[in-house]
């Protein structure tokens, strides 16, 4: 008896409308676009809610953004897990998200790849992959921290790879200083031999 005092109250002030059986109901709501996905996907993003902005994507279609928000969740899992987990952990970690980034950068064109090649040489360098980090360096070219990179690894021919082709872009005094550390490093060699 309530249930129908208050079926007619809510009906005289037109705010529910009863439909009989077997009558046409209108849609309580209409599916939302991929367009209107994709937009509630950035939102997100831009609000760092990588898991709800995956699953935006992935209604709107869009497979490089999917890729692009694993990883960003990738990254900040591996930044979590600083002090938490063991430190061959965080590295695999960094290492995973040094990956998808660079994925990323490989789809990617203009300044869009350069940022995630150099988010992923950052990754790497967090992860211990020095000869990784200064690939994806010198994919964003960042010519100074590549050939920076290419000496800390031990790999002196690629540091003057570097040093020969983008020494305009290289600021002048870390030029002279490789090429002193990989003279010494060549002249010791010669010696040994």
């Amino acid at each position: 008896m309530i249930i129908l005092y208050s079926q007619i109250f809510w009906e005289s002030q037109n705010l529910i409308c009863t439909c009989a059986r077997g009558t046409d109901v209108p849609p309580l709501a209409d599916p939302s676009t991929p367009e209107e996905w994709a937009s509630s996907g950035r939102s997100l993003f831009l609000h760092k809610r990588y898991p709800q902005a995956i699953h935006c994507f992935k209604r709107a279609d869009r497979h490089r953004e999917v890729k692009v928000c694993e990883a960003y969740l990738l990254r900040e899992a591996a930044r979590s897990s600083i002090g938490v987990a063991l430190p061959n952990a965080q590295q695999r970690a960094f290492t995973a998200a040094a990956d998808a980034f660079a994925d990323c950068g490989a789809a990617a064109t203009g300044n869009e790849r350069r940022q995630y090649y150099r988010t992923s040489a950052d990754c790497y360098v967090r992860g211990g992959q020095d000869i990784k980090a200064a690939d994806a360096y010198l994919k964003a070219e960042e010519f100074e921290l590549a050939a920076k990179k290419y000496r800390k690894a031990g790999s002196f021919d690629k540091t003057l790879h570097v040093l020969t082709d983008h020494h305009t872009m290289i600021p002048e005094n870390t030029v002279t200083d490789l090429r002193m550390v990989c003279r010494l490093y060549y002249c010791g060699t010669s010696n040994d031999q």
